[in-house]
């Protein structure tokens, strides 16, 4: 049942350690040879126990989706706990062993070029040379993100640019672009992801600002892109973004920025 409707290897292989993690659960609760129905109706009970161990909304919530698929159940029927922005701790917290990614010249490669590049972990991993292609004034990054989507990047700003043709130059299409070795840590490389989306930003702010032609000439190639993908673009994109939800105080407080361009 679940390999056709789960369509990602890596969600997969996730919700088969929660299935697996359950089972241990029933049989510590002397349900080891339950049936279908029975194991079902026990689900609640697991959430509750996990969160109470401490785990994160986010982990309770992929436990949950991962038996719902499994038993066939609605994720709305459970009480789950409620996942919020101010919850997050990836890419905020420091990785065990800071103090020797700071030291592994590797590490510290791949942390500079995603601040580019924008990339999740396993998409640096297996990223090639391939990924990329060259158009002269732009470069063009087609990569396979969660749930195998097919992303698609394309660096505009001149030093990004730079920085991209600086990785691949060398190397052949089927190429990784980084060595395996730079993986066997727990480098915090989703900072520096988060970093490239911002600077990416301020960029296109910068130009807008500079030159108020383009920003007719990036709504345009917003609409283009939802075009070509058979898709209405049903936003206005005149209109800000206001931050909402229980997080924005946090970012006023900050001093940080609330309202966006679209």
């Amino acid at each position: 049942y679940c390999k056709d409707k789960v369509f990602s290897r890596n969600t997969m292989a996730t919700y088969q350690g929660e299935i697996s993690r359950y089972g241990d659960y029933l049989a510590s609760q002397g349900l080891g040879k339950c049936g279908m129905d029975e194991a079902a109706g026990h689900i609640q009970e697991y959430l509750d126990y996990q969160s109470g161990r401490g785990l994160s909304p986010y982990s309770v919530h992929t436990t949950a989706a991962a038996l719902c698929k499994t038993f066939g159940k609605n994720l709305q029927d459970y009480n789950v706990p409620k996942r919020e922005l101010a919850n997050i701790t990836r890419g905020r917290i420091g990785a065990v062993h800071d103090k020797y990614n700071h030291a592994n010249p590797m590490v510290q490669e791949v942390m500079k070029a995603n601040s580019v590049l924008g990339l999740r972990r396993n998409e640096l991993r297996t990223l090639t040379a391939g990924a990329f292609t060259d158009n002269g004034n732009t470069i063009t990054m087609t990569t396979h993100g969660k749930g195998n989507k097919v992303n698609t990047c394309v660096f505009r700003n001149p030093s990004d640019i730079s920085a991209v043709r600086g990785l691949i130059q060398g190397k052949q299409s089927g190429d990784r672009v980084f060595s395996a070795a730079a993986f066997r840590n727990d480098a915090n490389y989703h900072a520096s992801r988060a970093a490239a989306f911002q600077q990416r930003y301020q960029y296109y702010c910068d130009q807008m600002a500079k030159n108020p032609a383009a920003v007719t000439e990036y709504q345009q190639i917003i609409r283009d892109t939802f075009a070509a993908a058979g898709r209405e673009c049903k936003e206005d994109l005149n209109k800000p973004y206001y931050c909402r939800g229980p997080h924005r105080a946090s970012i006023e407080a900050r001093g940080g920025t609330v309202v966006f361009s679209r």
